[in-house]
């Protein structure tokens, strides 16, 4: 079972892409760095060393993605997300074996051109036990992917 968060203060849902978010307590929240334009990354637990995969024979059910590029110079698009079938490291250029995207396709970025792109876009995006979650791009660097999702049966 995923790590809980617990509780935040006073704060007992999140909204985020326009998604209600209401058990905060079993909500996973989980980044994904790269650095480079053409790179990618695998998700990681914040306390791990090896690629996030869902629990034992659950699945991760993701309902909201934000994408945050750090850069001073605009971008051309950032934020590809996928899962596939190994755990491609941190900033590598591997492609990604058996991917599946949100959107379905390979060339829908969910951030666009400008500097310092933050957006958030709801999704109901299942990854099925197994995948790992992958966050890269063709052309952004220092970028951060957020996933927001629950792991269900």
């Amino acid at each position: 079972m995923g790590r809980s968060i617990g509780t935040i203060g006073n704060i007992n849902t999140l909204t985020l892409g326009g998604v209600l978010l209401t058990d905060l307590s079993t909500l996973l929240i989980r980044l994904i760095s790269y650095a480079d334009g053409g790179s990618r990354s695998t998700l990681r637990r914040h306390t791990g060393s090896s690629g996030y995969t869902p629990s034992g024979a659950l699945k991760l059910r993701m309902h909201a993605v934000r994408v945050v590029g750090k850069n001073t110079a605009a971008q051309s698009g950032t934020g590809l997300i996928s899962y596939g079938d190994t755990d491609l490291g941190m900033n590598v250029g591997t492609a990604i074996t058996n991917p599946v995207y949100i959107g379905g396709s390979s060339t829908i970025m969910l951030g666009s051109a400008g500097v310092g792109v933050d957006i958030s876009i709801s999704t109901d995006f299942l990854v099925p036990n197994g995948k790992y979650i992958n966050c890269g791009s063709e052309a952004s660097t220092n970028t951060t992917c957020h996933v927001y999702g629950y792991e269900e049966a």
